[in-house]
């Protein structure tokens, strides 16, 4: 399945606001937006790139269809969207941890200038 243009480019400046915690994950982003999954990982191991990669893409991914779910009705609000990502990946069974914090704080953030 074909990453969608909006999510790829949201994938993207969220790579570039995380590039702090693993250099390589730009680089990683683009191998994954080229494979064509936008779903989560089949198993999450936070220590490589390439999981981070798909958990960047998977929690743009979420954001993204909450947004523009949302979009014609009412703006959701930052705080909202982080809340309903958290909730979609608890359900999927996602670890807690301080990467997937700020993977959602990356990812909200380039959804909010997306908006602009």
């Amino acid at each position: 399945m074909a990453v969608e243009p909006e999510v790829a480019a949201i994938a993207r400046d969220a790579a570039q606001r995380l590039s702090e915690l693993d250099p390589s994950l730009p680089a990683t982003i683009e191998a994954e937006i080229a494979r064509g999954e936008a779903g989560p990982p089949q198993k999450f191991d936070p220590a490589t790139a390439i999981a981070l990669a798909s958990l960047v893409l998977a929690i743009v991914q979420f954001g993204y269809q909450i947004y523009r779910d949302t979009r014609a009705d009412k703006r959701v609000a930052p705080e909202t969207l982080k809340r309903q990502i958290r909730v979609e990946l608890a359900e999927r069974g996602y670890p807690d941890s301080a990467k997937r914090e700020a993977v959602i704080e990356a990812a909200v953030a380039a959804i909010e200038a997306g908006r602009r």
